[in-house]
This record gives structure tokens, sequence and C-alpha cells, in this order.
């Protein structure tokens, strides 16, 4: 027993081990192509620091977001899942990769303004190149500093906002976008009393003004003076659940006052306050930072190097990963031979490119059969399925003229790996000019079949009496009417009502090629019993005369 249990676990281990491809670890092979050459190791050093680029951007761009610790959350449940794969813990890994596979969709979902934030920073990445990193900043403080001056000495309240780490998009999202530059011009409009703006909050996000108007959440600490009011507790109540720097503008004083982190100073002049503003948002150290220590920033400047070492990491991990799937896939090719399938599609629509503004088609069969050929069953299956097939059988009829044309039927679209024929290959279209002709009389029809032997016609009417009838100039000229078939499967046994299709004929009653305009129309037939002193063979007579009589008579009426 215990020797049939460690065979079975033996072989579950080792089927995780592939299925991970860490068995390509331990082989010569495929370090061998990753080394074979100088060129080769540069390139795959190249593609590493890339990858590991784009992860530090990536991790720096979420940093002090709520999407953070949503990321952390997968690399840990990524990671149990590689161990549970490892150790052939069946049920605990398909538990995890099920949270992975619908929690990442939820979390989309959830973190969503989180996600865009994330998504706006990373790109805007300009400036990582840039050799003046302050530039910006020294721009807004002036901004600020210039406006503060004008709205102080008139009394003129302001509440202004500046996101630093943290996300302020929950708050962003209760105010009127505006995404403009900052300017002291513009934001002294803004706060001009009675305008429509100068309420709320306007917050800075990424050196402009995203929005105005915005409701900041007001503290909740009782040691606050009463003299301020509720701009500044909003600024406060902000500078405790955020790293945003708040600067306000008394409107019943001009107090300048400034909160940040959770620390208020107010009645400042112009001088302290700019001081605050270069003190919090300035680096220590004003000078140009060169793309050397730029890129060298988490170990000098940012602080950073638990975001480069992580990166780096997590890239080889992807590295090794990648390329040993890859050499394992390429293995299995070549050691598997490959197979081909072959399945028929029947009732094929035909897309047909040509002016329809001056030219009517017809003539010609609108499906075909088409055999799709291919060794990937996968992409075979989607292309059979009309819901998901991508390819479709055209003809081009585009430079086309008046006449009968055989042309040759394409496949577009058609997935790579999969040949398709056609059958036929080619059809034969008739193009005509395209005329129509509006009031064409509608005339009913019912077949003395369809009606119950006990019962004869007393009338019928239609909705639509007159309709436009398009087609080409020769099929319009044999046209004799327009009629309303009651269909064969249909029978009268008493009054009926019904929606029956229209068709254009000649004197022969062949149905002719023909867009009706309306395509149907409602048959109203009303019905009454056969005189009881007839004969069966009378009866069938009369009936058949009324019959033709009443639908005379309907015409008639309607001409």
């Amino acid at each position: 027993m215990s020797e049939k249990w460690y065979n079975r676990k033996e072989r579950v281990w080792t089927e995780r081990r592939q299925q991970m491809n860490f068995q390509q670890l331990s082989n010569l092979q495929y370090w061998t192509s990753l080394f074979s050459s100088p060129w080769s190791i540069a390139i795959n050093l190249f593609d590493i620091l890339i990858v590991a680029y784009i992860l530090y951007r990536f991790t720096k761009a979420i940093a002090g977001t709520k999407i953070m610790i949503l990321v952390r959350g997968v690399v840990i449940f990524v990671l149990a899942q590689v161990v549970a794969n490892i150790l052939g813990l069946t049920t605990i890994s398909w538990l995890i990769n099920q949270i992975i596979t619908y929690g990442v969709i939820a979390a989309v979902v959830i973190f969503s303004p989180e996600i865009r934030t994330g998504l706006e920073r990373l790109g805007r990445a300009t400036d990582f190149f840039s050799t003046a990193q302050i530039s910006a900043e020294e721009q807004m403080i002036r901004a600020f500093v210039k406006s503060v001056e004008y709205m102080s000495p008139r009394k003129i309240g302001a509440l202004v906002a500046i996101q630093r780490v943290r996300t302020l998009q929950e708050y962003i999202a209760t105010g009127i976008p505006l995404d403009a530059n900052i300017s002291a011009e513009l934001l002294i409009n803004i706060f001009i009393p009675n305008t429509p703006l100068h309420d709320g909050a306007v917050i800075i996000r990424e050196n402009r003004i995203a929005v105005t108007s915005a409701y900041l959440p007001l503290t909740e600490s009782t040691g606050i003076s009463k003299e301020f009011g509720t701009r500044h507790r909003a600024a406060i109540g902000l500078s405790e659940v955020s790293d945003a720097l708040t600067f306000i503008v008394s409107e019943e004083t001009g107090g300048i006052s400034i909160t940040y982190n959770g620390v208020f100073k107010h009645d400042l002049t112009i001088e302290e306050f700019e001081a605050e503003l270069r003190a919090i948002l300035l680096p220590a150290v004003e000078e140009k930072v060169s793309f050397k220590d730029r890129l060298l920033g988490g170990w000098k400047y940012e602080k950073n190097s638990l975001y480069i070492i992580s990166s780096l990491f997590f890239a080889c991990i992807l590295f090794i990963y990648a390329t040993s799937t890859n050499f394992q896939n390429s293995n299995t090719a070549r050691q598997v031979k490959s197979e081909t399938y072959t399945n028929t599609i029947t009732n094929v629509p035909i897309v047909i490119h040509y002016d329809d503004d001056q030219y009517f088609i017809s003539g010609f069969a609108s499906e075909v059969s088409v055999v799709l050929t291919g060794a990937n069953r996968v992409t075979l299956a989607s292309e059979m399925q009309e819901s998901t097939r991508k390819f479709k059988v055209t003809a081009d009829l585009t430079d086309a003229s008046v006449g009968t044309i055989e042309v040759p039927l394409n496949i577009e679209n058609l997935p790579s790996g999969l040949t398709a024929v056609a059958t036929p290959q080619k059809i034969t279209v008739k193009v005509g000019k395209k005329v129509k002709r509006d009031g064409m009389l509608v005339v009913p029809q019912v077949d003395q079949s369809q009606i119950d032997p006990k019962l004869q016609i007393d009338s019928i009417t239609v909705s639509n009496e007159r309709v436009s009838v398009t087609t080409d100039q020769e099929t319009l000229a044999k046209i004799d009417k327009v009629i309303a078939l009651l269909p064969t499967s249909e029978r009268i046994t008493g009054n009926y009502s019904g929606s029956v299709p229209l068709q254009a004929i000649d004197r022969n009653g062949v149905v002719l090629p023909a867009v009706i305009t309306p395509f149907d129309t409602t048959m109203k037939v009303t019905t009454k019993p056969v005189a009881p002193s007839s004969s069966t063979s009378n009866s069938t007579t009369s009936s058949s005369s009324e019959t033709s009589s009443s639908t005379k008579a309907t015409s008639s009426k309607t001409n």
C-alpha cells in the first residue's frame, strides 16, 4: 500500500515539475541554447533588462495606491500555486487557480479608478530622460504664490489639494473635470466669488488642475478652533487620510494656511507659504540629475533599491519560465508528427462588394460550401461555428458594369495555419442598372386547395395595398404584378389574419428577383359557408369562381 502511494506521489510530482518546466533547469541543452554565442547572450541580457525596467516603472507607478495591495496579493497567490504544483497539492492548486482567474476579473472592476490612475502615471514617463527635474514643480509653486498673493489681501476664499504619492481618485471623482495647465490667472478665476466653480476644492494631479469643486473629507478632530471654517476642516481631514499637500486662503480673514501629513500651519506670510511649498514639493538639493543618476536613483536618491532588486528578480523568473516553455514546446513540436484535419462547412454566405447605389445584382447562389484544412483543431473548430468564425467568402464587383459576369470567390481573414477551398470557386452574377418603382399594386392570392371544402371566400384584403419595388431595368419591364401569396403550409378553416410574403412575378407566374419594400404584408381573409343546395362539384367550381371574383373585386377597390 505504501509503495503504491509513493509511486503515485512520485508520478504526480513529476507531472507537476513538467508543467512548471522546472525539469529544464537541469537540461544542459536548454542552458546551451541560452549562451550559444555572444550575440545571444547580449540579446538575452537586453531582454531581461527591458522586462525589469517595465516592472520597475509599473511598480513605481502604482506605489502608494490601493492597487499595490492587489499586486502583492496576486504575487502571494502565484507563489503559493507554484509551491502547490511542486508538492502535488491538486485541490489547493485548483482552488488557487480559480481564485486568481476570477479574482483578477473582479479586481479590475473594483480597482478600476486606481488602475486608470496607475496607467496614467506610467504613461507620463517622458521626464525620465530629462535632466531638469524641478522645472514643472518650480512653475507650479510660482503659480500658487502669485495666485495667493492676489487672493489673500482681497479675502478670496480658496482650497487647493496637491496629490502626492497616494491617489486622490476617490475625491477627484466628486469634482468637475478640468485637466488644465496650472496658472495663477486660472486659479484666481476659479475662486472668484459667485463663479460656478468657486465652491469646493481644486485638486492638482501630475502638475495639472485635474478637477474643481471637489468634496474633501472633514476632520473629526474636536481640537480645531471654531475660528476655522469648512475649508480648513476639509484640508485637515484630507491630510489625515492621505499624503496630499493642501493650502487654504480664508474667506473671512484672508489668512494663508497649509496642511500636510496631519500638520496644520496657519496665518502664514507669503514668504513662509512659499518656503513651505518648496520644502515639501521640491527635492532637498535642487540640482540637475543626469540619466545615469536617474537610472540609479533607487540607490542614491529615491531609496528604492527594493523595487530594482524585485524587478530584476521577477524579470529573471519570467525569462526562465518563458524560454524554458519555448524550448520544451520546440522539442515537442519536433517529436510529435503533425496531423492535418479537414472539415466542410455548408451554407457560408457570400459577401459581394459592388456599387449598390447604381447597380442591382441577381442570378447567383447566395451561399457556398467551404472545405477547411489545418493542423490546429481548436482553430478549426472555432471557424466551424458561425458565432466565432473569422473568415468570410467575398466576390469583388466594384469595377463591374452592366451584363452577366463570372467572378471568382475569395477567402478573406482566414486564420494562419488553415487553408480553404470554396465550392463553387466562381459564381455568375447578373448586373443591371438599379431602378425603383413606387406605388405598385399588391394582389392577394389564395390557392383553392388551402380552403376548407365547406367554406368559400367572402373577401380578401391586405394592409399594404401599394409597395415599392427595386430591381434592374430589364427585370422591371417583365414584372406583371406584386402578389401577396398565402404560404402553402397555411390552411383556411375560418376567418384568417396573418403576415404573408410579397413577390414580384411575370405574366407566366415566374418569381422575379426584386427587393420589395415592405417585404411582407398582413392578409385578412373572411369566409362564409358553402350553400347547402350546391353539389360538391358545383360548390368547388362556384368557390373557385367566387375566389377569383373576390380577388378581382378587392383589386378593383384598391385601384
